[in-house]
């Protein structure tokens, strides 16, 4: 296992016009493969934060109030990562059908990555054709 780290952070500001309820997603995920070694969120004003876990897609939300004037919430985290290195000609494919259940949910597009919009563009470049994984991504690589 190779591994790697990096720093995540955010820092937002709002001018908030009257009582509003704000649910963040800023958190970075803590699982098997990334590890969170330092983190901090702080909101100012400082309000008490409720964090809500997603059971599916291990995420972390925070939900606060906030009261009319400026509010900011700032985040940072320092994460370390656990790559597993293979050899490209030892990468096999696995069908739709043998996929396991709990996968699923990453198969679908998402606001960071809108993939059933970019999908005829991706295929531009192999000429409709589909070849093994690999070299899919190799593909989508150089492109």
């Amino acid at each position: 296992m190779a591994m790697s780290q990096f720093h995540a952070g955010c820092h937002l500001s709002y001018m908030v016009s009257g009582p509003t309820a704000f649910i963040f997603n800023v958190s970075v995920v803590n699982n098997a493969f990334q590890s969170i070694l330092a983190e901090d969120l702080r909101s100012e004003p400082a309000v008490a934060m409720e964090e809500l876990v997603s059971p599916v897609e291990e995420k972390l939300h925070h939900r606060f109030s906030a009261d009319t004037g400026p509010s900011r919430v700032c985040y940072s985290a320092t994460v370390e990562l656990s790559h597993h290195v293979q050899a490209a000609c030892d990468v096999s494919e696995t069908p739709p059908e043998a996929l396991p259940v709990n996968v699923v949910p990453y198969l679908y597009p998402s606001r960071y990555c809108e993939s059933d919009m970019l999908v005829r563009l991706a295929m531009q470049p192999i000429g409709g054709s589909v070849p093994k994984v690999y070299c899919r991504s190799n593909i989508d690589l150089d492109w």
